[in-house]
């Protein structure tokens, strides 16, 4: 009897642990389809640094009585106050407790509803939301939306309104009659409606500063030449990177780059086949402005691939802008050889005599002596389009002032400052390579004139259907 109570107890035991582990691997499961996009705690909530939080009710909605209830959660107030954070560590409880989440940044929900739409898969994408048992929306009002694209959020919103729940941060200010804790924080249809309302009214507001300031647009939609530019709009091919680099028009005539027809971020994109020594390029002069004194601009282009997956050994470089050379007087962003994951870096190199006057092996170099910023898990993938942004200013001015921004889908990934940024380019020169050593989708080139500002970037990377509507 006693040795079949003790197997009894070890089997006992076994369904237990069993149990956990199954638990456990559920939680993984809910956290990953749940899509933070970044891992935050409440523990880690600095409440004393943010005393206008009500902490008291923050503790208490962590519960998720809420849930039950099908009550909705808004979080309102400027940037850097700590709103999505507190959504995130609400929705990762959320989690913890059984329920089925998902976090969006507004933009991206509403780009995913429009893409949707056009593929007639909205309905199934519908259905999807609506298994939901809290659907977390950040940066409501950060950047306009279209109308369709508004019109689509609502449809969401009032779908999800008493069936589950909602989470919203914005900055859009609330109308004094709804300024109160209670209607702050378990909001009404009334508000959220009124809120993308007001989200929609910002798509009004003027993008004739970002037309002012492009200079250069290719959207591969209508074959690889530029839909715009100040100069020669060609696409060039050349057999390698040898100087000299004229090349002649068109692709290169093996095929290893084409026009992916309908693939595109808004229509049809550049397809680079495999890692080859061909090189693609346009001509820099005129397309990508440039100053002898005190310059700055910015540029923008999507890209599609997993790169762990596609792309083969060693360095890769999506778009790389020189007269020169990758370390003298040079823009770069690549993928680097050796990570797994593979790391995203942005390079900004003055004249070599200026940065590196001695020239010393680079891979012996500190990473604080070099000019590049590194983003270790960046967010590629064959699935979805991933718009890289950099932005640069106060070039040229013989003072250490420079500075340069990546961004990644919206969202700034650093920047370098302090920098000596002296480039000193004959314009002719210049030219704009892309694809090197690169296997994926390219997509959406422009240059424009002056460093965009965050909010100009968010925007840029919300436009519906892209650079095309910003010129002729």
């Amino acid at each position: 009897a006693a040795d079949n109570a003790d197997h009894l107890t070890f089997l006992l035991q076994l369904v237990e642990l069993e149990l956990i582990e199954r638990e456990r691997k559920a939680a993984e499961r809910r956290l990953k389809t749940a899509r933070f996009p970044a891992h935050k705690l409440l523990d880690e909530f600095d409440f004393q640094a943010r005393p206008s939080v009500n902490k008291p009710l923050v503790l208490q909605l962590v519960k998720g009585e809420y849930l039950d209830k099908r009550e909705n959660i808004l979080l309102v107030g400027p940037s850097g106050t700590g709103k999505s954070h507190l959504a995130t560590s609400l929705g990762m409880a959320a989690c913890a407790q059984g329920r089925k989440v998902r976090f969006f940044r507004v933009t991206e929900l509403v780009t995913l509803l429009l893409e949707a739409k056009e593929e007639r898969q909205l309905l199934r994408m519908r259905q999807q939301l609506g298994k939901l048992d809290l659907l977390a929306l950040d940066e409501l009002g950060y950047v306009p939306a279209s109308k369709a694209g508004a019109e689509l959020l609502f449809d969401v919103i009032a779908t999800a309104y008493e069936r589950y729940s909602l989470i919203v941060t914005t900055n859009l200010p609330l109308k004094p009659d709804e300024n109160s804790e209670s209607c702050a924080m378990k909001i009404t249809f009334t508000v959220l409606s009124s809120l993308v309302l007001a989200y929609y009214s910002h798509a009004a507001e003027d993008t004739t500063s970002l037309t002012d300031a492009l200079t250069f647009h290719a959207s591969f939609d209508h074959g690889q030449d530029a839909d715009f530019g100040k100069g020669d709009r060609r696409l060039y091919s050349a057999p390698s990177m040898k100087h000299p680099r004229t090349g002649t028009p068109g692709l290169p005539t093996n095929g290893i780059v084409s026009i992916a027809r309908g693939e595109g971020r808004f229509g049809d994109a550049l397809r680079f086949h495999r890692k080859a020594p061909d090189l693609v390029f346009f001509q820099g002069e005129k397309n990508f402005s440039y100053e002898r004194s005190n310059w700055s601009g910015t540029v923008s282009f999507w890209l599609r691939l997993d790169p762990d997956s596609d792309l083969a050994p060693g360095y890769c470089d999506p778009l790389q802008i020189t007269s020169r050379e990758w370390n003298d007087a040079a823009f770069w962003v690549d993928f680097s050889k050796d990570e797994r994951p593979r790391h995203f870096r942005l390079g900004v190199f003055a004249d070599r005599t200026v940065w590196d006057p001695n020239k010393r092996n680079y891979e012996a170099l500190p990473a604080s002596e070099r000019p590049v910023l590194t983003v270790t898990r960046p967010p590629f993938t064959r699935d979805l389009w991933t718009h890289v942004v950099f932005t640069f200013s106060s070039f040229n001015t013989g003072e250490k002032n420079g500075s340069a921004t990546l961004y990644l889908d919206g969202k700034s990934q650093g920047t370098m400052s302090g920098w000596q940024q002296t480039v000193s380019w004959e314009p002719a020169q210049v030219i704009a390579m892309l694809g090197i050593s690169y296997t994926g989708l390219f997509d959406e080139l422009a240059f424009f004139n002056r460093a965009l500002v965050a909010a100009e970037v968010d925007r840029l990377f919300a436009l519906p259907d892209g650079v095309k509507t910003l010129h002729p």
